[in-house]
């Protein structure tokens, strides 16, 4: 009942099929499913290969601004970013405790 209600009131008649357009065969709708499947695969490979180069650019700029000190939140350079928060990472804290 349910596919007759859609084909009735709802998707069906939305999509201009009807009472002068009948419904597609199961064997088309599979070959155009087939062809879209191959044009998304060609299309994810070209976005795969985008999106790794994209990521080895962000390598290569952080390696950049590591290698001239530039650091986009700090004013200073490199290391008075690392000497302030020194403090402030656990493993560089100080081992003395007070009692």
């Amino acid at each position: 009942m349910g596919a007759l209600m859609y084909y009735k009131y709802g998707t069906f008649n939305s999509l201009g099929y009807g009472k002068n357009k009948p419904l597609p065969k199961i064997s088309a709708l599979k070959q155009e499913w087939a062809t879209l499947e191959a044009q998304k695969k060609k299309l994810y490979k070209n976005y795969y290969a985008l999106r790794d180069q994209s990521r080895e650019l962000a390598v290569a700029k952080g390696n950049c601004e590591r290698i001239l000190g530039i650091d986009k939140n700090a004013t200073g350079n490199a290391n008075e970013r690392t000497a302030d928060h020194a403090s402030d990472h656990p493993r560089r804290r100080s081992t003395t405790h007070e009692l």
